[in-house]
């Protein structure tokens, strides 16, 4: 049976994912995930990803969600191995993955530069 696509509003958002019957954890998940879109990263830490939040989110959103009428598709940036080689004060570099979304355009791909 195919998945109910998430939909939502600029407006009500917030109130939107409390009703949408997804798990209190996917709830929120997306909560951090908006807010950072839509408020412009401004002060808020994308959310971390880990191997519990990416099958969360791949058995309730591969197919990405909508606010308003525009299709957003939840991305991963995770860090390149370096392994061992930046070293910062004597300790190991902390890296994290972590979410963010971005906007789908029907009949494009996501590049990036690197992929030209």
């Amino acid at each position: 049976m195919p998945k109910k696509l998430t939909r939502l509003t600029r407006s009500n958002w917030w109130s939107e994912l409390g009703n949408s019957g997804l798990s209190d954890d996917l709830i929120t998940l997306l909560r951090s995930i908006v807010s950072d879109y839509l408020n412009g990263a401004m002060g808020v830490r994308a959310p971390d990803a880990n191997f519990i939040t990416n099958e969360l989110l791949k058995n309730h959103l591969m197919e990405g969600f909508m606010v308003d009428n525009c299709f957003f598709d939840v991305v991963v940036f995770a860090p390149k191995s370096n392994k061992g080689k930046s070293k910062v004060k004597g300790g190991m570099r902390r890296h994290r993955s972590f979410y963010k979304i971005v906007e789908r355009h029907p009949g494009y791909n996501t590049l990036t530069l690197k992929d030209l």
